[in-house]
């Protein structure tokens, strides 16, 4: 699948405009290129005007597959990363069988079957490589927990320590949204076995502790997360609407059997509703038919079906009335969308379902049943087929495209643009139906011959069965396979113009796949791709760009009002549709700026909307939300100066000469992680950094000299790095112990023998 991405230099295997070469792979430059030379990065000067790097989890510096871009090249590292998880995955799964005594054989569909399934392939070639990190722990985890609530005491205690570590990946890989799912899962599940459970205190106490640990481990990640949170625009959660988004449709519960039913974004251009990587559960015909025969009359089998349940119901979202009662209800639950995303946990439980139907078949057991439901689904779905056929031929498939249209969560337009489009995608439907009828009859076909044949053909025909599921999960994978080598070239005119950019000054890029290459690049973007952006800078850009908070980060402004980028320090405008130019913004901001008048406003709303008034002159006037200690004195023209002597990613040294009080203005963006500290030994002043402007930051200065270090560092990135040091060395030492005593008693058994 992914052979080649690890030999050709630069090749992923996602496509040039995805967000692993327009976010992931700019990011992991920019990370371990500061690394590699001594920095560990917690500020990012080169988006949205300065935003943390650390705190936003999508970095995942701390998450150690990534530390593989210390030795090669971003591209190199990414598509090893893929290799890397979808083997975990795979490995992972077949682990958990394993320890629910399944085959060998039976371990190893079922990892083919996670691994190979929509949402990782799909997600791997949309560029979505947290998903994917966090889509390999994902097991592991419900291993553990199983493992702890079912197993011996031994098994038990090594479950718990499996179960820290599989915490805190999923805390560090990049997916906040993920280790959630993937903790309510957990949670379901142990709530769903405690009942059978001899110490049920205990186990749960197991699980709590499992959880606790882990977190520990990644607290220097979660702490620096939650600050940067609690600053952003996700602070206090997403409205029900926002939140219900990309939820996972109805009628998209049969891309289990048919992945391409509403275009497969290869063949034909997806115009079913929300994205395919979001909505494209594909497991294969033979694997649901052998994870409905896996659901047998036992605890465990009954509890991952109805695990399995939970979390395809939970996928729909908006489209139940669950969704509405639990992000009321449950903490946390409100501040991601996309609750399709649930529906990759929903896969898994069938996977490991199909492990044990395999197993039943095996064993001999008919499954009449299912040979039954195979052969109905079967030629239910030849039926649509046909129709589909005929639909092609008369028309008479518009009426579907128009229902999707209608809901208004489609986003391909190809229907209103092509006269042809709702014959082409009548017959890509036939197609897949057909194939997938024809998958279903011959699964059924197997079955029989597994239950009725003689011995040498059953068993023959149980392999098969096995090969066949492979077979489907592998069509499909190389069906939605793609790469690409390089970066999306530069329109013609932008290497120019970002050529011309005064030092220091900014540009504002409004194309998704340029707006966080300033490292690579050499520019400032006032703007960045990114959902998660400071919530004083998101409320100035929405000014900006004349827009909505919410499309802040999405780099589709409707207009750019040109008078307010100076503040920003703007001097470009790259703008993002084709036909528009490259053009200046004149007379941009300095970096640093020292004024001696000052408005004083009642909160960040209201010293927004001084700032953006047509009165307000940036240059001579700061807003801020406080009285300055000590406050400026006007001057006579003479304000004293200012310079900068040196700076990091996170650090600026400043020195100013100032003949009365001033105020400096910092034309970067503001966060309460900042702090500014004398230099010189024995000079004890006390600096108050302050939002100004709505979204940036200044300091009072008294007269004289001043010689300062203006650093940013968060509280919680300090208290969560000495948690996390401390939880490692606690988990490190109980592993050693634990492998002491469990050699220790195995010496014990061997003498006793």
């Amino acid at each position: 699948m992914y052979g080649d991405t690890l030999v050709v230099p630069g090749r992923v295997p996602s496509g040039i405009t995805t967000d692993l070469r327009s976010q992931y792979l700019l990011w992991r430059q920019f990370a371990f290129d500061q690394i590699r030379h001594g920095h560990f990065p917690l500020w990012n000067p080169y988006a949205f005007c300065g935003t943390p790097f650390f705190g936003d989890p999508q970095s995942a510096m701390l998450y150690p597959p990534n530390w593989l871009n210390l030795f090669l090249p971003p591209a190199r590292a990414a598509s090893w990363l893929v290799v890397i998880h979808v083997f975990l995955a795979s490995f992972f799964t077949g682990l958990w069988c394993r320890r629910r005594r399944a085959s060998a054989m039976a371990a190893i569909l079922a990892g083919v079957i996670y691994a190979g399934c929509g949402p990782i392939v799909a997600n791997v070639t949309a560029g979505h490589l947290p998903l994917l990190c966090s889509a390999a722990w994902a097991p592991l985890l419900l291993c553990c927990v199983e493992d702890v609530l079912t197993a011996s005491e031994c098994t038990a205690r090594l479950s718990i320590m499996l179960g820290v570590g599989a915490v805190a990946m999923l805390a560090l890989d990049g997916y906040p949204q993920f280790a959630y799912y993937s903790a309510l899962a957990a949670g379901i599940y142990a709530l769903l076995l405690l009942p059978a459970c001899k110490r049920r205190w205990r186990a749960a106490a197991s699980v709590a502790v499992m959880f606790a640990g882990g977190a520990a481990i990644a607290a220097a990640q979660i702490m620096a997360a939650m600050q940067f949170a609690a600053e952003s625009v996700r602070a206090g959660g997403l409205s029900l609407a926002s939140a219900s988004d990309f939820s996972l449709p109805p009628e998209n519960l049969l891309t289990m059997l048919v992945p391409g039913l509403f275009g497969d974004g290869m063949g034909l251009p997806y115009y079913g509703r929300w994205f395919f990587w979001e909505t494209c559960l594909f497991v294969g015909p033979t694997a649901l038919i052998l994870a409905a025969w896996g659901i047998r009359r036992e605890r465990r089998a009954i509890s991952i079906a109805a695990l399995a349940g939970v979390m395809l119901v939970l996928a729909m979202g908006g489209y139940t009335p669950l969704f509405g009662v639990l992000f009321h209800l449950l903490p946390g639950f409100a501040s991601f969308r996309a609750p399709a995303r649930f529906g990759l946990l929903g896969v898994l439980c069938v996977a490991v379902l199909a492990a044990g139907g395999w197993d039943r078949v095996a064993d001999g057991s008919r499954g009449r049943a299912a040979i039954g439901v195979a052969c109905g689904l079967g030629l239910a779905l030849g039926a649509a087929a046909i129709y589909a056929m005929h639909a092609a031929a008369t028309g008479g498939f518009a009426w579907v495209i128009h229902a999707l249209a209608a809901t208004h969560q489609s986003f391909e337009l190809a229907w209103l643009i092509h006269p042809t489009f709702a014959a082409r995608a009548a017959s890509f439907a036939a197609t897949q139906l057909s194939r997938a009828s024809l998958a279903m009859l011959v699964t059924a076909g197997l079955l029989a011959s597994a239950a009725f044949a003689a011995p040498r053909r059953r068993r023959l025909a149980v392999v098969l069965l096995a090969w066949f599921a492979v077979a489907q999960t592998a069509w499909f994978g190389y069906s939605q396979r793609t790469s690409s080598d390089e970066f999306m070239p530069p329109r013609r005119g932008y290497e120019a113009a970002l050529a011309s950019v005064p030092a220091g000054s900014r540009v504002l890029v409004t194309t998704n796949w340029l707006a966080d290459a300033g490292e690579r690049d050499g520019f400032l973007n006032i703007g960045g791709y990114n959902p998660l952006v400071l919530a004083r800078t998101a409320r100035y850009l929405a000014a900006v760009e004349e827009q909505g908070v919410d499309g802040v980060g999405q780099n589709d402004p409707m207009q750019v009002r040109d008078r307010l980028l100076r503040l920003l320090r703007g001097a470009m405008v790259l703008p993002g549709w084709p036909s528009a130019t490259p053009y200046a913004v004149s007379d941009p901001l300095p970096r640093l700026l020292l004024v001696d008048h000052y408005k004083l406003a009642a909160g960040p709303d209201a010293a927004l909307a001084a700032t953006l008034a047509d009165s307000f002159d940036c240059a001579r006037t700061v807003v801020l939300e406080s009285a300055p200690r000590p406050p400026p004195q006007a001057s006579d023209g003479d304000l004293g100066q200012v310079r900068l002597l040196g700076e990091t990613c996170d650090e600026l040294e400043i020195e100013a000469d100032l003949p009365g009080p001033r105020v400096l203005l910092v034309t970067d963006a503001y966060s309460s992680g900042w702090r500014a500290v004398p230099v010189d030994a024995g000079d004890s002043r006390i600096y108050q950094v302050m939002p100004a402007d709505g979204c940036l930051r200044a300091i009072p200065l008294a007269a004289g000299r001043h010689h300062f270090l203006l650093e940013y560092r968060p509280r919680a990135v300090m208290a969560g790095t000495w948690i996390s040091l401390a939880a490692a060395g606690i988990y490190v030492a109980t592993g050693a112990w634990l492998m002491i005593a469990v050699r220790r008693d195995s010496r014990r058994s061997t003498e006793f023998l």
